[in-house]
């Protein structure tokens, strides 16, 4: 069943899990980059992951409202609790120095299987599709994966306010 799952698959769609891929790869790297690319991917992320939700349930307020929730409380715990590595933010070049991370790609892989699976069980009109639990989980996933992608970023402008703000 999954090879014909994988037969049937549009070639974009390993096309996009490539991009993720190597998108993922470099996050791995340390890099200096400006207010933009460090906000660039995680929008993006997010963006995906909710359009993912509203194409899959649509406008069901049950699913956006599990989302919502779960993206921020994700983003708050991630917010008092992790750090941002060591992130230093120069004033002359107007760029951060971010470590390299290996958690971007693992929350672009998270997305994109949780995103393929949930299209497998949609397109295949499966039961499961229409059950309560099943939206609510994935939107519950969905807003998880998105609040944690958007928290790195948050930590990282964090880290440069608190840094201008040293003698």
């Amino acid at each position: 069943m999954l090879i014909e799952i994988l037969k049937h698959t549009p070639l974009w769609v390993y096309l996009l899990f490539a991009l993720l891929l190597a998108a993922g790869l470099a996050q791995s790297k340390d890099r200096r980059l400006g207010r933009v690319r460090v906000s660039t991917l995680p929008l993006v992320m997010a963006g995906l992951s909710f359009f993912g939700l509203v194409a899959d349930f649509g406008l069901a307020w049950a699913a956006l409202v599990c989302w919502t929730i779960s993206a921020a409380a994700s983003s708050v715990v991630g917010l008092r609790f992790a750090s941002p590595g060591a992130v230093t933010w120069s004033e002359q070049t107007r760029e951060f120095s971010v470590p390299g991370s290996w958690l971007p790609l693992v929350l672009m892989m998270a997305i994109f299987v949780m995103k393929f699976a949930v299209a497998v069980v949609v397109v295949r009109q499966l039961p499961l599709a229409t059950e309560s639990t099943f939206v609510v989980c994935v939107s519950l996933g969905y807003g998880l994966f998105s609040g944690l992608f958007l928290t790195r970023t948050l930590r990282v402008l964090k880290a440069a306010k608190d840094q201008a703000r040293l003698p």
